[in-house]
C-alpha cells in the first residue's frame, strides 16, 4: 500500500461501505454488513467478528458467521485474548501460529479445536480512543503477511469511522439490548465467583478459576455453568437475560 495506490479490493470496500452507510436503517445493520464486508475483502479469513467496548464492558456486535462471535465471546468467559487486548491497549495483536502461543491462558487450546491457526486483531481506533476491535480468524498459521495485516488495518480504520458515525445517526436500541444480555451475563458469573468464595474461602482469582475448569473440563460455555450454580444455590433462577 505504498505510493498511494489503493489495492482494488480496498477500493471496492470504501465504495461499499459508502452504499452501506445509506441503506442500513439499524447499527445493527450496519455493523454486521461491515462484519460480512471484512470476511470477504480479506482473502485468508475463516470468519471475522468486531468487538465494541462501552462503559468497561465488550460485546460482539457483528461476527460474519456464528463461529466468529463464538471465538470473541470465549475471550470475553476468560477475560483474556487478543481481541481483548488490542481494545485495551489500542494496538493491533497478531498470533502467527496458534499451536505455539502460550499467552491468554488457555485460549489458544480452545481456538485450535474450531480449527484456527491465526488470529489478528487490529483496534477500531477515533480520535486516539479504543472504540472495539476488528477480530479476523485464518486457519491457516502465519496466514496475517505484512501485507495482509495491511489491509486489515486500513479496512479498521474504514470500519472505526463508519462505526462511529453510525453511533450518531441510527437507533441504539438493539446495541442497547445486547449489551444489556452481556451485562447480564457477567452479573451471573459475579454470582457464581460470590458462591464459590463463601463456600470454599478461596480469592476472586481462585474462585474464577474454578468456573473455568468447570467450563473447559465439560466444555460448556462459562456463563451457562455459573448459571447452573446460581440456580442450585438459591431457591430461585438467576434473573433470565433480555432478549
Amino acid at each position: 500500500m505504498s505510493g498511494g495506490h489503493v489495492p482494488p479490493l480496498l477500493s471496492d470496500a470504501y465504495a461499499e461501505l459508502a452504499g452501506l452507510l445509506l441503506a442500513s436503517e439499524t447499527f445493527d445493520d450496519f455493523s454486521q454488513q461491515i462484519a460480512e464486508l471484512a470476511a470477504r475483502t480479506v482473502p485468508v479469513a475463516a470468519t471475522c467478528a468486531i468487538t465494541l467496548a462501552l462503559d468497561d464492558r465488550v460485546v460482539t456486535v457483528a461476527s460474519a458467521d456464528a463461529l466468529g462471535r463464538l471465538l470473541d465471546e470465549q475471550q470475553y468467559d476468560i477475560d483474556e485474548g487478543p481481541c481483548l487486548e488490542a481494545v485495551r491497549t489500542g494496538q493491533a495483536v497478531s498470533a502467527p501460529d496458534v499451536a505455539s502461543e502460550s499467552r491468554w491462558d488457555g485460549y489458544p487450546l480452545t481456538v485450535l479445536g474450531h480449527g484456527i491457526g491465526s488470529i489478528y486483531s487490529d483496534p477500531l481506533v477515533v480520535h486516539g480512543r479504543s472504540l472495539g476491535a476488528l477480530n479476523m480468524y485464518a486457519h491457516a498459521p502465519n496466514a496475517f503477511a505484512p501485507e495482509v495485516k495491511s489491509l486489515v488495518r486500513a479496512l479498521a480504520h474504514l470500519a472505526a469511522a463508519g462505526m462511529a458515525g453510525a453511533l450518531k445517526n441510527f437507533d441504539e436500541i438493539t446495541l442497547t439490548n445486547r449489551l444489556r444480555r452481556a451485562l447480564d451475563t457477567r452479573g451471573v458469573i459475579d454470582q457464581a465467583v460470590g458462591i464459590i468464595i463463601a463456600h470454599q474461602h478461596l480469592t476472586p482469582e481462585e474462585a474464577f478459576g474454578v468456573l473455568r475448569r468447570i467450563s473447559q473440563t465439560r466444555n460448556v460455555r462459562l456463563h451457562e455453568v455459573a448459571r447452573e450454580l446460581v440456580t442450585r444455590a438459591s431457591s430461585s433462577p438467576p434473573v433470565p437475560e433480555r432478549e
